[in-house]
């Protein structure tokens, strides 16, 4: 059996994808048409086309460094290429898993591959799915309401032709208010994942020296690494011991190296996801990882699952991370749960297996969400006040229908409500009386 993966690589998940499936005597075919920036390593076996494929992919990646023009010229030189992916694929594979709204072919191919009789499962990972206002890789290119009403319809758009043309969709609760078919929650499959250290970490006792936490944003804006760093110097000027190191923009063998000489894994703000990737290669390690979120807790999120990671709220974050830091024990018990778990249930070989499920259809009905029953309203990567002004803005310019979930109306309920405490702030304002120490003469 031979699986086609493409076309675009997620922290190393579908490099160690391809790993689990050939233990499982399954041929995968992993095929990306840029190069990761992290350098995640896959097998070299390949063959011809994919060594061809990879070679394009590596000079599209680096002429993206040039200029966007250099990166649409390779971009272009690629076309003909995905048809002749596409036509060998049809030849030679038996399935396909397409990755964060990517396909071969610019998923006009996807009512080809039913017609053939191909099984397809369409992962998605959050920004490619989540409406734009309540993502915060998306507002960093702007937060006008017009961009972002955009933005929304775009992504509907593309998971309607999606969500008609694929088998099944695997999604993560949290970010999928977008959605209308029912899908397999991500954390029921999980993510792949082995330990970089089988023997376990050699660390001298951290009595000797301060507790070392590691932070490796892939973009320190979204993790919300500013806060993290404010949360920090501020525990520090209290007389606690810490060493905050960043480690960001290296290959992903830096970053499992870091790991393996920190004693506590300190991830992002703002997830929607308690155990994202660089979340899953700490626990891989024995790591302790601590992580904040407003889908922490929240039961319209639908996070069906306990997970041996500290997920708060971003308001307890800086509590959590005292309380990790002044007891040991409880950090190295952490450390042990997340390492236990990730061993027991998230080997490669164990999420593809997951995969063949869902490739053969069949995936247990009780790994299954109903978008409909998703209220969670406040996205990830941005604080709740920012939230709710790029809510606040959509409505009042285009009215709530610009939200796109009138089909959820507890969820537009939710989203409404968020949006009110900018009204509500304003008339606050607005009704306070003048300060009298302002007056001239007073």
């Amino acid at each position: 059996m031979r699986i086609f993966i493409g076309t675009a690589e997620i922290a190393g998940y579908y490099a160690r994808l391809d790993a689990g499936f050939r233990a499982h005597g399954v041929t995968p075919s992993l095929v990306q048409f840029t190069e990761h920036p992290f350098a995640y390593e896959v097998a070299d076996d390949r063959g011809p086309l994919h060594a061809f494929v990879g070679w394009t992919a590596r000079q599209r990646f680096r002429a993206a460094q040039r200029s966007r023009l250099q990166e649409l010229v390779w971009r272009t030189a690629q076309l003909p290429l995905r048809v002749v992916v596409l036509v060998w694929s049809l030849i030679r594979c038996d399935g396909y898993i397409f990755v964060y709204g990517t396909s071969i072919a610019g998923r006009w191919e996807l009512p080809l591959l039913r017609l053939f009789g191909r099984p397809v499962v369409h992962v998605f990972h959050g920004s490619d799915s989540r409406p734009a206002y309540l993502d915060g890789f998306l507002v960093q290119g702007g937060d006008d309401p017009r961009r972002l009403r955009r933005l929304t319809r775009r992504t509907a758009r593309r998971l309607r032709w999606i969500e008609r043309w694929s088998t099944t969709i695997m999604a993560h609760p949290p970010s999928a208010q977008l959605h209308r078919r029912p899908f397999v929650a991500g954390l029921h499959v999980g993510i792949p994942i082995t330990s970089a250290a089988p023997v376990g970490r050699q660390r001298d006792h951290p009595s000797v020296r301060p507790i070392r936490l590691l932070h490796s944003p892939s973009n320190p804006e979204l993790k919300g690494t500013a806060t993290i760093r404010e949360i920090i110097s501020d525990l520090q000027r209290t007389g606690m011991p810490l060493e905050l190191v960043e480690i960001h923009g290296r290959p992903n063998a830096e970053v499992r190296a870091a790991i393996l000489e920190c004693d506590l894994v300190v991830d992002q703000m703002y997830s929607d996801q308690p155990l994202a990737g660089f979340a899953t290669e700490a626990a891989a390690e024995g790591v302790g990882i601590v992580t904040s979120g407003y889908a922490a807790g929240d039961p319209g999120a639908l996070i069906q699952h306990e997970l041996p990671v500290l997920y708060v709220q971003p308001q307890a974050m800086a509590e959590a991370i005292a309380g990790l830091a002044q007891d040991e024990a409880a950090r190295v018990e952490l450390g042990r749960r997340s390492r236990v778990f990730v061993e027991s249930h998230w080997q490669p070989g164990q999420v593809a297996e997951r995969f063949l499920l869902m490739l053969r259809g069949e995936a247990p009905p009780e790994w299954l969400v109903d978008p409909a029953d998703i209220t969670y309203p406040l996205g990830c990567g941005l604080p709740e006040s920012r939230v709710a002004r790029l809510i606040h803005g959509l409505v009042e310019r285009y009215g709530p229908s610009a939200l796109g979930v009138d089909d959820k109306p507890e969820l537009l309920a939710r989203l409404l409500a968020v949006a009110s405490t900018v009204t509500e702030s304003v008339r606050t304002v607005s009704e306070s009386p003048p300060d009298s120490t302002n007056k001239i003469g007073a």
